[in-house]
């Protein structure tokens, strides 16, 4: 057993075991194998060369075990550059493909830009027609603001006129009162000179039997006087009563008519507020329908954008964006300066009103006033007939002061007086009958002044009256006008969904493509699995790892040789590929700058 032939058999037996067994075990494997060497040897030198051999052949087993964990590494790079270069083939098959369908990809870019430009206008075109609509509508509204401000004008002149005739009424009242004022001082200047009489007649005693048949007598002018009064009075109170019942009347038949005109005026307002909000309503629809065709838009982008040209189909929106923003900003410009002109129609409608409020208080301060003067004067009335009460009384004094015969000369001259006095009482009648046609003169006055007044106020709530029937005339045509729109939008909305059923139709076929495509990738994992297969066969066979090593190397020097190959390949056909897009990309810049100089 200790011959060479010996030694080699249990060398190849131990890297048989070797590599058949666990590593854990080889251990346990190579200290039985020293047993048996321990028996079967003949001597130490023998057992020593044994030990060498065993170690030498347990290093060439690791380093056996490093090149097989080396050659796994090298498989697995294997498969990922083949797989890799499946990878790359199946790109190049797809930009091939791509390359032959180039024309008809071209061909229908061509027709999406040419059906995207005409709907680029017809949208251009329901737009312009839209702006067109909104600043007629904010002409009419301009026009009626203009309308407006004339009729608050004409209201305010009439105030202005009422409370200059408030001022001249007032100017009379005042007038007036200064005359019974200066009436009053001439009264209590006769009472002071009636005093001073008085002091004169207590003197006299003597006359008063002589002068008491005198005295009756003026008792009973007097008393006919004061019936003279009093039913010039009587007269007074019942021409004013029946002034103001009569004025009262009209008053109510004014406002009873006045009431009717502002009744159809509100409620020719509320017919105008409910077509505006059925304007409004129809509004919203062709927005809402606005926002559907957008959303239409939107969709049809994201289908398009899964499709060949989309570059093209961005930097075609992005001009359309750009134009569209560009007259949009135009419309709001213009848009802007009506919204001006009617905010400041506005704000003077605001003014006119305020200045037409201010004018009414101070028709109603007139009128206040006016009364104010009315009061005054019944006080001084009060007063007149206070005075004359006192002049009564001091009648009743002469009547006692007659009993003394001293007084006689003092009363033959207040009889005398007197007489002279009854001698003005044909004038004092006949101021009277002055003052009650002065009084019916100035009633007629007034009344003719304010049947005009009326009149003319009638007329202006019928001129608003036919201006709204007017304005509500306009706006039944508005509403028949958004309606079209409305439909319009709505035929939009169905042409746009089928364009989506047609953009759908097209993705199923490239989705099918891109199936296609996946079967074929499937295909070459089916294949990669294969390759693995065999190559797992292969390791089965340890005994030629060596070997295999070498041709390993050699095939991966060849398999880099063929990666090399094909990036180069690929890197031309990139070149390619992006010197036709370049091409494609100059041929659709100058079509749209030709569009654009369109």
């Amino acid at each position: 057993m200790s011959s060479p032939d010996s030694l080699r058999w249990e060398r190849g037996q131990a890297w048989t075991q070797s590599r058949d067994t666990p590593p854990d075990t080889r251990e346990d494997i190579s200290s039985s194998k020293v047993r048996r060497q321990e028996v079967q040897g003949n001597g130490n030198t023998e057992i020593m060369v044994v030990h060498e051999e065993i170690s030498r052949l347990l290093e060439v087993e690791k380093t056996l075990e490093e090149q097989l964990k080396v050659n796994a590494e090298q498989k697995q790079r294997l498969n990922e550059l083949q797989q890799t270069i499946h990878e790359r083939d199946a790109k190049v098959n797809e930009l091939e493909e791509f390359l032959e369908q180039r024309d008809a990809l071209i061909d229908f870019g061509k027709g999406l830009l040419q059906k995207k430009d005409k709907d680029t206008k017809d949208l251009a075109r329901e737009v312009r027609n839209r702006v067109n609509a909104y600043v007629g509508d904010l002409m009419k509204e301009k026009m009626e603001l203009q309308n407006s401000c004339v009729f608050l004008k004409k209201d305010q002149a009439y105030l202005r006129d009422q409370l200059d005739q408030a001022d001249e009424q007032h100017q009379q009242d005042q007038d007036q009162n200064e005359k019974l004022e200066a009436e009053v001082s001439k009264l209590k200047d006769e009472l002071k000179r009636q005093e001073l009489t008085e002091q004169e007649l207590t003197q006299t005693d003597l006359e008063r039997n002589a002068l008491q048949s005198k005295v009756n007598e003026l008792k009973e002018f007097l008393e006919q006087k004061d019936a003279l009064i009093d039913f010039g009075k009587d007269l007074l109170k019942k021409k004013d009563k029946d002034t103001n019942d009569l004025a009262r009347e009209v008053r109510n038949r004014v406002n009873a008519y006045v009431g009717d005109l502002m009744k159809e005026n509100i409620e020719l307002q509320n017919c105008s507020v409910f077509i505006k909000k059925d304007q409004a309503y129809l509004r919203d629809q062709l927005d809402q329908a606005d926002e559907q065709h957008q959303q239409d838009q939107d969709r049809n982008e994201k289908l398009e954008a899964e499709n060949f040209g989309k570059d093209l189909l961005k930097k075609k929106d992005k001009d359309t964006n750009d134009l569209a923003r560009e007259v949009r900003n135009r419309v709001n410009a213009y848009v802007g300066d009506l919204m001006k002109e009617n905010i400041e129609l506005q704000n003077c409608s605001v003014f006119i009103k305020k200045d037409q409020a201010y004018l009414r208080d101070q028709l109603d301060q007139a009128d206040e006033q006016h009364q104010q003067d009315q009061d005054r004067n019944e006080k001084l009335e009060d007063e007149v007939s206070k005075l004359k009460d006192e002049l009564k009384r001091q009648e009743l004094t002469e009547q006692e002061l007659t009993q003394t015969d001293l007084e006689r000369n003092a009363l033959q001259r207040t009889v005398d007086e007197l007489k002279e006095f009854l001698e003005q009482r044909d004038t004092l009648i006949d101021f009277g009958k002055d003052l009650l046609k002065k009084k019916n003169k100035e009633f007629k006055d007034l009344a003719r002044e304010f049947q005009n007044k009326v009149n003319a106020y009638v007329g202006d709530l019928l001129e608003n009256y036919i201006h709204l029937k007017d304005h509500c005339v306009d706006l039944e045509d508005a509403t028949v006008h958004l309606q079209q729109k409305l439909d319009k939008a709505n035929q939009q909305h169905l042409e746009d969904e089928v364009r989506n059923t047609e953009l759908e139709s097209e993705l199923a076929k490239m989705k099918k493509l891109q199936q296609h495509q996946q079967q074929k990738i499937q295909d070459l994992e089916r294949t990669s699995q294969d390759l693995e297969e065999q190559l797992d066969e292969a390791e089965r066979y340890h005994i030629q790892d060596a070997v295999e090593n070498l041709k390993n190397v050699g095939e991966l020097g060849e398999i880099q040789r063929k990666l090399k190959k094909s990036e180069a390949e690929n890197k031309a056909l990139k070149t390619e590929i992006q010197n036709e897009q370049d091409k494609i990309k100059k041929k659709t810049k100058k079509r749209s700058w030709w569009k654009c100089w369109e």
